[in-house]
């Protein structure tokens, strides 16, 4: 019979190295489908997302409606080819199939249905401090000012697809090294799709920046909207990271559980719990965490790593303009 797994992330659970090493998939048993780029979230949203062309990589690129929707036929033509392929084991992964209203997966359903016999959704799940701390870290880096909104939004993810495809055709993973089979996203979900023995590549992927780093970034990006260009930012941010990079410091941040789990969180939390035959639980704080329970601390914080910096004169009076 041939099967379909449709990988949907969540976000922050190893799916760029799923992607990353899935992507070389093409035997006479499994073919993770071409569907634009390797991360197929971007084939998701052009073809089934309600208003593709406000998607934020074709807006970051500059791509007009007209464009957008040439891309949109060229990738439901791209999907449409691969699931007529002859092997029996079919692979797509995008974490942004999750973030699809009930209407579109409800047309991806249709589509998908018509082609395959038989479709498995695969999802990997943090914990509210596990996805908010990997998040928040992650979007510093990119400029981000503000210290609100990073819920998983687990029921908004998933239950469509449990209304849609059925509860027995959604998998969902805890995402925890101590539980995944082999210790690895990868090695667990070669094993969930039947494919066990494929060998792989093995890039790494999305390596975490330290808290130092992070709470750096986080005060310049703070300080500076009002202040600096977003260029002369971004070059600060990158010349900050790099500086205490060569000082060898690697503690992680970790949200403290009150920073994150508000009612509507705990509401969420105990949604997922009532669906599957887990919980979801925090690792005690080990040494290389260090729990951080508001903005005003992290700033402190990253006050303290800027003052003890060596940097350039120019970075120095960079600094002292943001208020240092």
């Amino acid at each position: 019979m041939r099967t379909l797994y449709l990988h949907i992330g969540m976000h922050k659970t190893g799916s760029t190295s799923i992607q990353e090493s899935l992507c070389h998939c093409n035997t006479e048993t499994a073919l993770y489908i071409p569907f634009g780029p390797i991360n197929h979230s971007v084939g998701a949203m052009t073809v089934f997302g309600e208003h593709p062309e406000r998607y934020h990589i074709h807006r970051r690129q500059g791509l007009s409606r007209e464009s957008v929707m040439a891309l949109r036929k060229e990738m439901i033509e791209q999907l449409l080819v691969g699931l007529a392929a002859p092997q029996n084991t079919l692979i797509l992964s995008g974490e942004d199939f999750s973030l699809l209203s009930f209407d579109a997966v409800s047309q991806l359903h249709k589509i998908l249905t018509l082609a395959i016999e038989r479709i498995q959704i695969i999802a990997y799940v943090r914990t509210p401090v596990g996805y908010a701390s990997s998040s928040f870290q992650q979007l510093v880096g990119g400029g981000l000012n503000h210290w609100a909104g990073h819920a998983p939004c687990y029921r908004d993810r998933f239950e469509k697809y449990i209304q849609i495809f059925g509860r027995a055709a959604v998998e969902i993973v805890p995402y925890r090294r101590e539980t995944l089979i082999g210790g690895d996203v990868v090695d667990d979900f070669l094993h969930r799709i039947g494919q066990p023995d494929l060998k792989l590549p093995r890039p790494r992927s999305n390596s975490s920046q330290s808290l130092e780093i992070v709470a750096a970034q986080y005060w310049i990006n703070k300080h500076a909207k009002a202040v600096l260009p977003p260029a002369q930012t971004g070059a600060l941010r990158q010349a900050v990271g790099a500086a205490i990079k060569t000082l060898g410091q690697s503690t992680r941040l970790r949200f403290a559980e009150a920073a994150v789990v508000d009612e509507a969180v705990a509401q969420d939390v105990a949604w997922l719990e009532s669906v599957t035959d887990f919980t979801l639980r925090d690792d005690p704080i080990d040494a290389t965490e260090h729990e951080v329970a508001s903005e005003a601390a992290l700033l402190a914080y990253g006050a303290d790593q800027l003052r003890a910096l060596s940097l350039s004169p120019a970075q120095h009076q960079q600094l002292a303009q943001l208020g240092l």
